[in-house]
């Protein structure tokens, strides 16, 4: 999805970060008004999930823009990472519907240990609340798949996908305690007996002005690949022209696909042992199930369905 095909237009913090304000502003034009099902969408509650993850990745990238402004682009990693999670799984789910109950099956077995873990703890009746997600589990168990668990999955699943999942570990890496973390926050400094490991603490992270940079770059995509994958499964597309000619500038994709409508192509391919690992992965997925093309959203309507990661 993100390869690039042709040189960014875009390249530097300022440019970006107009572009990313540009990008935002559009969103009220996809969703202005009532949010229409298309009439051959098979999975109604479809729409709801991509406009609901679209949407948080807008709003993530304000949040990251608000950090970035007050001089605080390291506290902005885990912000894109969540833009990154959210804008992938919105992709997912435009171009694989089939998919819904799976990815809400996944969300009720999250929900049943959270309240299973309060009701061993007993510190709030949660009987009724775990009673519904036991339920619900048992509804959505044999529409069960990797991908409904798995944001890897997810992404590599589309086309492209597996390239942005190396940035997505990055992310990950920068946003959770780890070693690469840890890096930003050091520094080399001269041996001796007040510094036996030859390092030093650092008042603010190390991360390049380039690197801040790349991280704009990379929030700007998502945005663009969100509004995409909502604006793509409306009846009628709302902002088509303008989140093309935006992803031709930043020399991405300016269309969703599965990894399989590649059509032979290569400037959205994987690596090979990506490749790989995606065809591995689809051999393990269980066959899917009639019940994955009909969901008519009656858990969702009672309030059961709503995905809880």
């Amino acid at each position: 999805m993100s390869a690039n095909r042709t040189a960014p237009v875009f390249r530097t913090a300022p440019e970006l970060t107009h572009q990313l304000r540009r990008v935002i502003d559009l969103f009220p034009k996809i969703t202005g008004r009532a949010l229409e099902i298309p009439a051959d969408r098979a999975e109604p509650v479809n729409l709801a999930l991509v406009y609901a993850f679209a949407a948080h990745t807008v709003e993530m990238a304000r949040g990251a823009l608000a950090l970035y402004a007050a001089g605080l682009p390291f506290a902005a990693v885990p912000v894109m990472r969540t833009a990154m999670e959210c804008a992938m799984t919105a992709a997912w789910l435009s171009v694989a519907p089939e998919q819904t109950r799976s990815f809400l099956y996944a969300g009720a077995v999250d929900r049943r240990k959270a309240l299973n873990d309060m009701a061993a703890l007993r510190l709030v009746d949660v009987e009724e609340a775990l009673a519904e997600a036991r339920e619900l589990v048992t509804e959505l168990k044999a529409d069960e798949t990797d991908a409904g668990r798995l944001i890897r999955l997810r992404m590599e699943e589309l086309a492209g996908g597996a390239a942005l999942h190396v940035d997505y570990r990055v992310l990950s890496g920068l946003s959770h305690p780890s070693p690469l973390m840890a890096d930003e926050w050091l520094e080399q400094v001269e041996q001796s007996a007040a510094a036996p490991l030859g390092l030093g603490f650092r008042e603010r992270p190390g991360l390049t002005p380039a690197w801040t940079t790349a991280g704009l770059g990379i929030l700007l995509c998502m945005v663009v690949h969100a509004e995409t994958a909502l604006d793509s499964i409306l009846p009628k597309p709302r902002a088509q022209s303008q989140l093309r000619t935006l992803a031709r500038q930043l020399g991405i994709s300016d269309t969703i696909r599965l990894a399989e409508d590649s059509a032979g192509t290569t400037a959205d391919a994987p690596p090979e042992s990506a490749g790989r690992g995606q065809r591995e992965a689809k051999a393990e997925r269980p066959a899917r199930t009639p019940r994955q093309q009909s969901y008519d959203g009656r858990a969702a309507a009672r309030g059961r369905g709503r995905p809880t990661h």
